[in-house]
C-alpha cells in the first residue's frame, strides 16, 4: 500500500502505479545497482601477457573499489527505513568477505561484530547462525581455536532454532576445523561426516568440497597419507569443477603439505607454487605471505637457507603490510629456525624472542609452546659455544705460561 496504488477505474492500464514513495524506492534500488558493480569485478582474470605488478594492482584497486561501492551502497541504504536493517545485513556481509581476502584482519573483525549486530536486530536465527559461524572462522584463521569452538557451537544452536539444515552443516564444518587444530580425531570427523551427508543429499557441490577438504586436512595431521590424499583429490576436482579458486588454492596446499610430509618435496614445491600464482591472481593478499612461506619451508628442509631466508621476509612483508598478526608469529618463528641452521644464534634468538612475544600478544598459547621450545634450543647453543671459547681462552693462557 505504501510503494502501489490502484489506477482510476476506466483508465487505459487499469491496474496498479507506483506511489511517490514507491518512485522513490525505486529510484534508490537503481542507484544501488550501479554503485554495487565494481564489487562484481572482483573476478578479473589475468591476461597471458600482463605484467604481474600490473595484475596485482588491479586486483588491490577492484577491491579498494569494492570497499566504496558497498560503503556509499550502505550510506544510501540509510536514507530508507523500509527493509534498511536487511540490506544493511547483506551489505555488510560482503564487505567482510572483500576484508577477508584483501587481509585486512581489524576491518573483517569490526565488520562482522556489524553483522551480528544487524542480524540480533533482526531477531533472525538463521543470520546469527551464518554471523557465529562467519565468526569462527575467523577465530581460526588467527588461531584462537578454543574461542572459534565456542562461536561454532552457538551458531549451530541458532540454526537448529531456525530450522535451517544449510546453517547447520556450515555451523559444523567451523567447530570440526577448530577442533582439529586442538588435536581432535573423532569429534571434528563426526561433524564433517554430517556435513557431508546434507550436502550429498542436497547436491551441494561446494559444500561437499568444503567438507572433503577439512576431512583431508584432518587425516594429514594424523599421518594417513592414503586417505588425506583422496580427500584432497576429491575436493580439488569439486572445486574446479564449481570454479571456486580459493577452494582450489586451499586443497592445493593440502596436497602439497602431504607430500612433503612424505618427503616428495619437488612435488610438494610444484603444489606450494601453484597455490602462490592462485592467490595472486584472485588478490588473495590475506593468504599470500602463507604462500610464501610454505614454499620457504621446502627450501628450508632442502637445506638452501639463504633462499628459504628471502622468501620469509617476503612473507613478513606482506603479513605487517595487511595486519595478519598470527602469520607474522609464524614468519618470525620460522626466521628464527633458519638462522639457527645458518649458524648465526643471536639473530635466531632475536626472532624466536619476537615471535614469543607476538604470540602472547594475541594469545596463541601453540604457538607460544613452539616458539619457547626452539628459543630454548638455541639458548642451549649459545651456552655451549660461549663454554668452549671460554675453555679455548683457558687453555691458551695454560700453553702460553
Amino acid at each position: 500500500m505504501k510503494y502501489l496504488a490502484r489506477t482510476p477505474s476506466g483508465t487505459s492500464h487499469g491496474e496498479l502505479k507506483l506511489t511517490e514513495k514507491g518512485a522513490r524506492l525505486l529510484g534508490l534500488l537503481d542507484q544501488l545497482e550501479k554503485e554495487i558493480k565494481p564489487f562484481r569485478a572482483l573476478r578479473i582474470r589475468r591476461e597471458v601477457s600482463e605484467p604481474k605488478r600490473v595484475h596485482e594492482a588491479k586486483n588491490l584497486l577492484a577491491h579498494a573499489e569494492a570497499i566504496r561501492a558497498l560503503k556509499r551502497a550502505r550510506e544510501l541504504i540509510s536514507r530508507t527505513k523500509t527493509y534498511r536493517r536487511e540490506h544493511e545485513y547483506q551489505i555488510s556481509l560482503a564487505l567482510l568477505q572483500v576484508y577477508a581476502l584483501q587481509g585486512q584482519v581489524s576491518n573483517e573483525l569490526a565488520e562482522i561484530e556489524r553483522v551480528l549486530s544487524l542480524a540480533k536486530t533482526l531477531s533472525d536465527n538463521s543470520k546469527l547462525a551464518e554471523a557465529h559461524a562467519w565468526k569462527s572462522n575467523h577465530l581460526t584463521r588467527v588461531g584462537s581455536y578454543q574461542q572459534a569452538i565456542l562461536e561454532g557451537q552457538t551458531a549451530l544452536d541458532f540454526a537448529k532454532a531456525a530450522n535451517d539444515e544449510s546453517k547447520v552443516a556450515g555451523a559444523q564444518l567451523a567447530i570440526g576445523e577448530a577442533s582439529v587444530f586442538l588435536g581432535g580425531k573423532d569429534e571434528p570427523l563426526r561433524y564433517f561426516s554430517a556435513a557431508m551427508k546434507y550436502y550429498e543429499v542436497r547436491g551441494d557441490r561446494v559444500g561437499q568440497a568444503n567438507a572433503a577438504r577439512l576431512i583431508a586436512q584432518l587425516y594429514l595431521n594424523y599421518n594417513d597419507f592414503p586417505r588425506a590424499l583422496d580427500e584432497a583429490s576429491r575436493a580439488l576436482a569439486l572445486f574446479r569443477e564449481v570454479g571456486d579458486r580459493m577452494g582450489e588454492d586451499e586443497t592445493l596446499r593440502y596436497l602439497g603439505d602431504i607430500c612433503c610430509a612424505r618427503g616428495d618435496y619437488v612435488l610438494g614445491l610444484d603444489y606450494y607454487e601453484q597455490v602462490l600464482k592462485i592467490r595472486r591472481e584472485i588478490g588473495n593478499r590475506s593468504r599470500e605471505g602463507g604462500a610464501l612461506g610454505d614454499i620457504g619451508d621446502v627450501y628450508l628442509s632442502l637445506g638452501q637457507y639463504e633462499k628459504s631466508l628471502d622468501l620469509h621476509h617476503q612473507a613478513l612483508a606482506i603479513d605487517s603490510e595487511v595486519g595478519y598478526r598470527f602469520g607474522e608469529v609464524w614468519d618470525h618463528h620460522d626466521l628464527g629456525v633458519i638462522q639457527f641452521n645458518l649458524g648465526n644464534l643471536t639473530q635466531a634468538r632475536e626472532e624466536l624472542g619476537q615471535a614469543i612475544q607476538r604470540a602472547k600478544d594475541i594469545n596463541a598459547p601453540e604457538l607460544i609452546i613452539l616458539s619457547d621450545n626452539d628459543l630454548s634450543t638455541v639458548l642451549r647453543n649459545i651456552g655451549g659455544s660461549e663454554n668452549l671459547e671460554n675453555v679455548a681462552e683457558c687453555l691458551g693462557g695454560v700453553e702460553d705460561g
